[in-house]
């Protein structure tokens, strides 16, 4: 009995030893967190961006296309910012937040200001490919198709783009009063090709209230998933411009 007794007292010591070490690392694992949480990483955090509508921003030879359209047209965007281990930790929890190395947008030897104006310039191209798009599609001489807003960058916004230069230009009413947000670059002929960080644009298009996503044919299924639970928001695949013409005009 005695040699049991001091045994179960050996054991409490050695339990309380241990229980004390092992506060001890723990505050000395929240000190280094609290010391690295600040450092920056080779990464970027992700967040939906800003659904911004062309209806106030857009003038397609010169016409403001709010006095035109009935509805509007949101381009979507994606918010970076230089990530750090706060970051990191937080994106765990969070579903609209991601961390993804900067190689994932631009080399790493690209400076970041070459690079957002990179993408200004790919977008202001796009424009010009809307506009001789929309003009094809309703029977007009060529147009200039302008988006007065720095915040929009690279060529994901074509597809709508397109959309609001054609309701502009067309007799009829394709946005019906609705708020259609896209997705998707197009090239010379129309047709729409597939574009990064959709699940984060359908997101960013949802909290804006858009009725109508549209995407590449290719990314429907994702963005579907990607669509907040609640939200009455469609998402429609596209293969070409005219075909989401002619998806919106039966709708």
């Amino acid at each position: 009995m005695q040699r049991t007794d001091a045994s179960e007292g050996l054991s409490g010591r050695s339990r309380a030893v241990r229980t004390r070490a092992g506060l001890v690392w723990m505050l000395v694992l929240a000190l280094v967190a609290v010391v690295v949480s600040g450092l920056p990483l080779p990464a970027f955090t992700v967040v939906p961006g800003d659904a911004i509508s062309l209806s106030a921003t857009m003038t397609v030879d010169g016409v403001l296309a709010e006095d035109v359209l009935s509805g509007d047209f949101l381009v979507t965007t994606i918010a970076l910012d230089d990530a750090d281990v706060a970051d990191l930790v937080r994106s765990w929890g969070d579903p609209d937040t991601r961390v993804v190395p900067r190689t994932a947008f631009m080399a790493a030897s690209v400076d970041q200001d070459a690079f957002v104006a990179e993408q200004q310039a790919r977008f202001r191209a796009s424009l010009g490919f809307a506009a001789d798009i929309a003009a094809a599609l309703t029977d007009h001489g060529p147009v200039v198709v302008d988006v007065a807003d720095d915040r929009v960058g690279g060529p994901s916004g074509g597809l709508t783009a397109s959309l609001a230069a054609y309701d502009v230009l067309d007799d009829g009413d394709l946005a019906a009063g609705r708020s259609i947000a896209a997705t998707g670059e197009v090239l010379p002929d129309g047709t729409v090709v597939g574009v990064g960080s959709v699940a984060d644009k359908v997101r960013g298009a949802a909290r804006a209230g858009a009725a109508v996503f549209l995407v590449p044919a290719a990314q429907a299924s994702d963005a579907g998933t990607a669509v907040p639970d609640g939200s009455g928001m469609q998402v429609i695949g596209v293969g070409s411009v005219a075909e989401a013409v002619q998806l919106l005009s039966a709708r």
